[in-house]
């Protein structure tokens, strides 16, 4: 879906070893070190952070150090607008309330029309 939309996920990224290596979908997951060189050598601009909290600060400085202009930021966790990025925070557990709340909703305005 995102490849119809001109999107390409060009690589995955992560600090386990046991993770290093892997194939996730079509990318590899590479060790964070190599993030710069990736980021400049396929020309990224965009990037999605879904890291635990205590990390994302980190995370996205050495995004946003290696040229990223533009962070969907999933982690639970806010991040400051930075000078020369864009983030935007994606709260799952908020859209999981909302979902909850018109699934109930639903339920009851079906079960008012029976």
């Amino acid at each position: 879906m995102f490849s119809r939309e001109g999107f390409k996920f060009v690589s995955a990224f992560d600090i386990q070893k046991a993770k290093i290596g892997k194939r996730v979908g079509a990318v590899t997951v590479r060790h964070i070190d190599k993030l710069a060189a990736i980021v400049k050598r396929q020309k990224v601009e965009l990037a999605m952070v879904t890291v635990p909290a205590p990390a994302v600060k980190e995370v996205v400085e050495r995004l946003i150090q290696a040229g990223i202009k533009g962070i969907l930021n999933f982690a639970p966790a806010a991040i400051n607008p930075r000078p020369g990025a864009t983030i935007n925070q994606v709260d799952l557990a908020a859209h999981l309330e909302q979902l909850s709340f018109q699934v109930t909703r639903a339920g009851r305005t079906n079960s008012q029309r029976r």
